[in-house]
């Protein structure tokens, strides 16, 4: 604010003009008598407030159960899927590149020999298919 007066202060010197206090020339705020204030809002609830509150429910929330497909009357139940997979080879694959990628560990190579009888790992074709087991 006092900067804005200096600088009010100096262009009224430029310009020549004769420079007064910009408070001087300003009216005063308006004064409000007391009855007018409004009092602060009370911060308790009032005896109303808290009788319109819902009472707390013991009702004990569930979830709706899934609803599970049945199969129709007359048909076999689908089995539960088999424990092993296929894998196609591919170039510079070997067996145990497969087991570190697909497996999680390059040791398991055997199970896959074990999954696939007659498999011979000196023999390992692009396009084969072979059989991996569960993880």
């Amino acid at each position: 604010m006092r900067h804005a007066i200096a600088i009010l202060g100096v262009l009224c010197l430029a310009a020549g003009l004769s420079c007064e206090k910009p408070e001087a020339q300003m009216p005063a705020p308006p004064v409000r008598p007391m009855a007018e204030l409004k009092p602060a809002p009370d911060p308790k609830p009032s005896a109303l407030t808290v009788a319109r509150r819902p009472a707390p429910t013991t009702k004990r929330i569930t979830r709706p159960t899934p609803l599970v497909a049945k199969p129709a009357p007359g048909t076999k139940p689908k089995e539960p899927p088999s424990a092993l997979r296929t894998y196609t080879v591919r170039k510079k694959d070997t067996l145990w590149s497969i087991a570190k990628r697909l497996l999680g560990d390059g040791q398991r190579w055997k199970e896959i020999v074990a999954a696939n009888p007659g498999l011979d790992p000196q023999k390992l074709m692009p396009g084969q298919t072979i059989k991996l087991p569960e993880r």
